[in-house]
């Protein structure tokens, strides 16, 4: 397969996708507002992330179409099948750095060969782009691949901060648990519900979950908490927890 350069020494699969927007279909104009575009997002369910209109471009209406699927797509954690579609649609709106965010976030997910940090620096050049929720959440990834732990949980309780229920509360949690802070590490995961926004459908919440009750000596909690996530996704036997 063909490979197209994104940057010097970053590539990624030429794919085309053909994926018209919910609301509309392949009638939807080319160029549509912010504003519409968030209204578009509620409409057809995809409400995963804290966008604002200043994450999403007023432009292209194939963009936001490609960035809609590929969120789908991520938050079912399909990482491989998301990546397309998110490089798509910063490629047809340059302007489009949140999609280019979340595909650094699947080249992680998958360990590809991808310089996740080369995207990461691409996104905070255009950092008026992005909501203050998103440059945390980028600044943190950011500074977490150059090794500075401590700046990285830094900047995620700040995007938890302007970003209740949202992802970054999962993230924070992580690395609390990775600085061996099980204690912060379950209050953050209290601060989500596991049925509504970011955890909704996300199995790894309930691995995260069951490692801090564990590391706390809560064992009884832990193991409800495993029966819990296999109930909830028996066809996943094994709860391996993604990062982001």
């Amino acid at each position: 397969m063909p490979r197209v350069a994104l940057c010097p020494g970053i590539h990624f699969p030429a794919q085309e996708t053909s994926v018209p927007l919910k609301p509309g279909g392949k009638n939807m104009p080319r160029s549509i507002s912010g504003f519409l575009v968030l209204v578009l997002f509620l409409v057809s369910g995809l409400a995963l992330s804290p966008l604002t209109a200043q994450d999403v471009p007023e432009g292209n209406a194939q963009a936001v179409s490609a960035f809609a699927e590929g969120l789908e797509l991520y938050q079912a954690q399909r990482y491989t099948d998301a990546l397309p579609h998110l490089y798509r649609a910063y490629e047809l709106d340059g302007s489009f750095v949140v999609s280019l965010f979340h595909a650094a976030l699947c080249e992680s997910n998958l360990g590809s060969d991808v310089s996740v940090d080369s995207l990461l620096e691409i996104v905070l050049e255009k950092r008026d782009r992005l909501s203050p929720y998103y440059v945390h959440r980028a600044e943190s990834y950011l500074a977490k691949m150059h090794g500075d732990r401590e700046l990285a949980i830094d900047h995620l309780r700040k995007a938890a901060a302007v970003g209740p229920g949202t992802k970054a509360w999962y993230n924070l949690a992580y690395d609390l648990m990775q600085v061996n802070k099980p204690r912060e590490a379950r209050e953050a995961l209290m601060q989500l519900d596991p049925d509504e926004g970011a955890m909704a459908g996300w199995y790894s919440y309930w691995g995260l979950l069951a490692n801090a009750n564990h590391a706390l000596g809560n064992f009884e909690e832990a193991v409800e908490v495993i029966r819990e996530g296999r109930k909830r996704f028996p066809e996943r036997r094994a709860a391996p927890v993604s990062y982001t």
